[in-house]
């Protein structure tokens, strides 16, 4: 099964942040996920441990750790998402906006 992914995030200007990209629902157990900003690396690519989840399912997460500043203004932070069922990745992509 291939996965199933999205990101959550609490980004707020200027203070410590945390992306979590999370890919549910794929099997085999092996996935690899590599951060982007803009198009570029970031952060991987790294191999999460994958969590059993439902039936033979598994489930796994990457965390990226950031401090927003005015200058990330409409970035785009990306999760590229590799596994051996999906024709391709799946790339679950966050822009970041600030409201001042």
């Amino acid at each position: 099964c291939q996965p199933k992914s999205f990101m959550l995030s609490d980004l707020q200007l200027t203070k410590p942040s945390t992306v979590a990209c999370i890919a549910t629902d794929f099997y085999p157990g092996n996935i690899s996920m590599t951060w982007f900003r803009n198009d570029r690396i970031v952060q991987g690519p790294e191999w999460p441990p994958a969590q059993p989840s439902t039936g033979q399912l598994f489930r796994a997460e990457s965390l990226l750790k950031l401090t927003p500043e005015f200058s990330d203004a409409n970035a785009k932070y990306s999760c590229q998402i590799h596994h051996q069922a999906s024709k391709g990745a799946a790339v679950p992509t966050i822009q970041v906006v600030f409201d001042f």
